[in-house]
This record gives structure tokens, sequence and C-alpha cells, in this order.
């Protein structure tokens, strides 16, 4: 008979990803997540609390977005296999129409994409500041994903709103160890 492994979990959780959007020597950095639309890394809104300065992810204009919007920012591959657990953390600022327009977290896993977070449901259209959310990607464990921040908006914006501030995301896992094996008793 031969032993199976025993999967216990680690102590410290692994970082997949930490993207603040800044270089090291303070320039502005898109770490590596592919940006389209109006998706660009801006530094509005650097002095506000809540955020690392002075760079963030952002979709829109300045003072407003576009009508009939339709982009995502979308990360580079992270691999949670291996995992047993694993979590996206960033911070936002949202202003956007509610109940029209949309700030929305969906996973790119193979050739699906799954919605796991949408501005009015698991956070607000308007945040008023920046907030931290945390969504549960251990639905995704043993894949390979992407995380896409996708803005969609509607035909007409009224009154304008500034759009959607990405800042300080961070992907982690819990992951599993073999501490060694058993045997199964015949």
């Amino acid at each position: 008979v031969t032993g199976y492994p025993v999967l216990t979990r680690k102590a410290d959780p692994v970082e997949l990803l930490r993207a603040d959007f800044s270089s090291d020597a303070g320039g502005p950095d898109n770490e590596g997540f592919a940006l389209a639309g109006r998706w660009q890394v801006s530094d509005r809104r650097s002095g506000d609390p809540g955020h690392t300065a002075p760079h963030t992810l952002y979709f829109g204009n300045g003072d407003s977005y576009p009508d009939f919007a339709n982009a995502a920012a979308i990360s580079p591959t992270l691999d949670l296999r291996g995992l047993l657990t694993a979590q996206l953390d960033f911070s936002q600022f949202v202003d956007v129409e509610a109940h029209f327009d949309f700030a929305a977290v969906n996973v790119v896993h193979g050739e699906t994409t799954t919605r796991v977070g949408r501005s009015e449901i698991e956070y607000e259209s308007e945040s008023g500041g920046w907030v931290p959310v945390t969504l549960d990607l251990t639905p995704f464990v043993g894949q390979q994903i992407q995380i896409a921040f996708e803005f969609t908006s509607d035909e007409d914006t009224e009154p304008p709103r500034e759009g959607w501030y990405v800042d300080d995301v961070v992907v982690q896992g819990m992951p599993f160890t073999a501490a060694g094996s058993r045997k199964l008793a015949r």
C-alpha cells in the first residue's frame, strides 16, 4: 500500500500579485496589467487618504467617463494551483451613475469569465472616498486565472461622474504542503 500525503495549512499566505501602480522610481507602472479603452495609470486622487500614492489604475477622462464604454484592465496570469484558499484585496474610489453604469470585477479562467464583484452589489456606486474591498477567489483554486476590472457605461451619464479608481491590488492564498505520508490499513 502506498502512502498518501497529508495536507496541512502553512502558517504564512503566499502573495501572487501586489500592484500599487507606481514604479520603484516613483513613476507610473501598469504592473503588467493589459489596459483597454480609457483605462490608464493616473496620479489623480494621489493626495487622498486610503490608498498608496501617487499612482492608481483609473477608468475615466478626468472629470467624467465616456458613454457606451465597456473596457477592462486585465492582470497578468496568476497561478492558484497548490492553494487551499485565495482572495483578492484592493482599494477603490468609485463614482458611477447608479443603476446604469457599473464597476465590476471578473475572474477569467480558461475560456470562462465569472463575475465576482460589482458596484451596487458588493460595493457602492459612490464610495465617497477610498474604501477597501475583499473578494473570495477560493472557488478558483487549482486553476490559472486573470483578474479583470471591467467598467461599463450606458448612453448618457448624467450628471457627469468621475469613474473608477483601483489601487493596492493584492492576490494571496494559503498554500498546502505535504507534511508526510500515511499508509492505509488493509
